[in-house]
């Protein structure tokens, strides 16, 4: 049960810093203009503060000395970034209460060092916005020992939480069936397009043209 005062939620978000990471970001704001205390813990870029706040929200950044690139690689990014993110959840706990703890994937193991916080009171939250498995298969071009755990971390990231959030109704579908969640504990948050004034648009009148880059699934194996 959430304590009385003002309601407190932790975001953690490890390969993306914010406000960069416009969906993650835009759900803060939102929650910090309904009278959310709002903490986010994530990456920081070149010349970003390791700590600063933004519409009320309070950003503290970690530095990533490794970007793995192949597995060996990712495996020690993965490591770093996992005591570096544990410290700071711990240090963050010791100041303040949290209520709310929030993880975006990916990556999805990021749901394991949160976890100490429901032990302390704290609700959990899982944002799904990509399927792991997916991007594994299409950054490696195969399956394997290792695509079998990453697969593993993605159903029990899904399966813990007391919510989890998607990107869209196909990932709630397949976040229902591989975490084997109720419907009611599973909701789509969709992210939109920031509303910019007449002043700061430049693009000239014509035709409007969309793309899109990645990889769409119903579902995995």
């Amino acid at each position: 049960m959430i304590a009385s005062g003002p309601r407190s939620i932790l975001i953690v978000s490890q390969n993306v810093p914010l406000p960069a990471r416009l969906r993650t970001w835009q759900q803060a704001q939102a929650l910090a203009r309904e009278g959310w205390k709002v903490r986010v813990i994530c990456p920081r870029r070149a010349g970003q503060c390791r700590r600063e706040t933004i519409c009320d929200i309070r950003i503290d950044r970690f530095a990533q000395p490794v970007e793995g690139a192949g597995r060996l690689g990712l495996l020690v990014e993965y490591l770093l970034a996992l005591t570096t993110i544990s410290v700071h959840l711990l240090v963050a706990r010791l100041r303040e209460r949290i209520d709310v703890v929030q993880v975006v994937n990916p990556p999805d193991w990021l749901i394991f060092p949160v976890l100490f916080l429901r032990y302390s009171g704290a609700c959990l939250v899982f944002d799904m916005t990509d399927l792991s498995t997916a991007l594994f298969e299409a950054k490696f071009g195969q399956r394997g020992f290792l695509y079998n755990v990453v697969g593993f971390i993605n159903r029990t990231a899904i399966r813990v939480p007391d919510l989890v959030i998607t990107s869209s109704e196909v990932y709630r579908r397949i976040a229902i069936r591989l975490g084997k969640r109720t419907p009611d504990s599973t909701v789509t948050v969709h992210s939109y397009l920031e509303r910019r004034s007449s002043a700061q648009t430049t693009r000239e009148a014509g035709p409007h043209t969309s793309a899109y880059w990645g990889r769409m699934m119903e579902s995995t194996s």
